[in-house]
This record gives C-alpha cells, structure tokens and sequence, in this order.
C-alpha cells in the first residue's frame, strides 16, 4: 500500500469536490488502500490520486463510465463532475471520483465460489462489450523496457549508495541475473508470436481479481481500478482468472507472454526503486516482499 503522499494537497482535493460535485466542507481523509493511486475518503466520495505507472490514459476512465451508463452493473466507475469530466487535474496529477459503495474487499481471503463463477461472467461480459471511448489497444510492447534495462545496470554496478536496501537489491539481482535473462529471451519469443497472429482484440481489464473485487451488501460484486483497460486478447484477463481456478480457452504464447510481462514490470518497478534513492520506510518493506515472489 502507498504511503500518503506530502505533494498531494488536501485542501486542493476538497475544492474539487466543491466545484465538480457541490460537495463543500467535506475534508478527504487518507486510506492507505491501494497501490497504484493514493486513496481519499470524504462523506460519500471515494477519492483516487492516480500512480498509473506505465502510462496515464484518460479514456480508459470515459470507457468505465460508458460502461456504467449503458448496463454494466458490476463496473464501479468514477462519476462525471459538473464540467461533464471524469478525469480531472489537481497540481498536475489526475484524480477521478467515484461513489463511495459500503462492501467488503476478499484480497486477503479469497472469493467465495459463487462470487468466482460471478466475476468469470462479468470478463465474459466485459470481453462481448464495445465502447466508443478510445481505449487503446495491445501492441504487446513492454512499456518498462527502459526502467528495466537501466535498473539492472545500476544494480549490476552497485547500489549501496542508494538507500538501506541498495546493497542488498543488488546481490539479488546478481544472484539471479540468468534468470532474469532467460525471461527476456522467452518473452521476445512471446512477442513475435503473439504479433503475428493476435486474433480478436477486446475490451481487457487487466487484473480481475481480488484485490480489485468489492462485495457489497446485498452480495453483488464490483469490479474496480479500470486505469489498465485495453483493446487485447482476452488471455490478458484469463491469466488473474486462472490464478482463481477458473480456467477460459486460452493459447498458451499469449498466456505465457502475459505473465512474463508482469513478471519483468513487477521487477522492473522494484529494482529502481531500491537503485534509486530511497529511505527503507514501511512502504519499501512491502515492495522488498514483494520483489521476493520473483526473486530468489
């Protein structure tokens, strides 16, 4: 989870909520509830400062929204603001609202079987939908390239200097530097396949599972974070569904393609982070641990 962010100004929060959504003397309170945008609860607004690493795209949250309109009951999407906007700037950065719905998160826990077998039918749904959003669609690119490439340099060359974890980011890297590069030989292989025959591209959610599930009171399931949506092949989503043990038809190059590419951005992210100045608060910890699921 993000750690609250000195450069986001609350008072600016509050006067977006006052002008887009006549929400006046409601003062956002930080939660510590994601990781790719540093969250805010005021009264009935729940309020998402975007990270959205490898690439911002407002359109993806127009896309959402459409979806909501036209029937899509399990998309939680942010709400239009007096100016008609979904996405709007505060200091620079963008910010998107959305109701606050009283539910219960299962990233821990799992989903129960029934909720399973509902959010297979919600991608099934999602993949037939069609927006007239300009949702971009899968080149199957790696957008980290450079972070990575540069990462592993400066870990190759040492890190100590960066922060209490540099030295120790470092050995990792070097330990399992074969690794790593066997990942990049398999995933340009991937690549090329994939390119030359990609077949139907569809509306893609990117990660429908856990952590991005609500269930609320009356057992309907949400889906949320709609910042990664795509035009793609539907094995983009069937790799979280399989994490479920829900197991749609799938090409086992795209499959493969699809996870290497997470793999190598979760490392991407990690490795700069910890070659690259930092203080080893409670939020590297975390990232630390999560390296570890990669490397040995």
């Amino acid at each position: 989870m993000l750690l609250p962010d000195p450069s986001i100004d609350v008072g600016s929060l509050a006067r977006l909520l006052a002008d887009e959504f006549d929400a006046s003397d409601l003062i956002p309170t930080f939660v510590p509830a994601g990781g790719d945008s540093w969250c805010y609860r005021a009264g009935p607004w729940w309020i998402s400062v975007r990270r959205d690493r490898q690439g911002h795209f407002p359109a993806n949250y127009e896309a959402a929204r459409e979806l909501r309109d036209a029937g899509y009951e399990f998309v939680l999407a942010p709400i239009r603001g007096r100016s008609g906007s979904v996405v709007h700037s505060v200091s620079g950065r963008p910010v998107v609202v959305t109701e606050f719905v009283a539910s219960r998160a299962n990233y821990r826990e799992g989903l129960a079987p029934v909720h399973r077998q509902e959010l297979a039918r919600a991608v099934n749904a999602l993949h037939a939908a069609r927006v007239s959003a300009d949702v971009l669609s899968e080149s199957f690119d790696l957008p980290f390239a450079d972070e990575l490439e540069g990462a592993l340099a400066r870990a190759m060359a040492g890190s100590h200097a960066a922060g209490p974890l540099g030295n120790d980011v470092s050995d990792l890297v070097s330990r399992n530097a074969a690794r790593i590069g066997d990942w990049r030989e398999e995933i340009a292989v991937c690549q090329e396949r994939c390119r030359a025959s990609p077949g139907d591209l569809v509306l893609t959610h990117g990660e429908p599972e856990p952590p991005n599930v609500l269930i609320t009171p009356d057992d309907g399931l949400l889906l949320l974070d709609w910042g990664d949506l795509l035009r793609a092949p539907p094995e983009r989503d069937a790799l979280s569904l399989g994490s479920l043990g829900i197991a749609p038809p799938a090409r086992r190059d795209f499959l493969r393609f699809y996870e290497l590419r997470w793999i190598l951005s979760e490392v991407a992210e990690y490795v700069s982070r910890f070659t690259s100045p930092h203080e080893g608060n409670a939020e590297d910890l975390e990232k630390r641990a999560e390296l570890a699921r990669y490397l040995e």
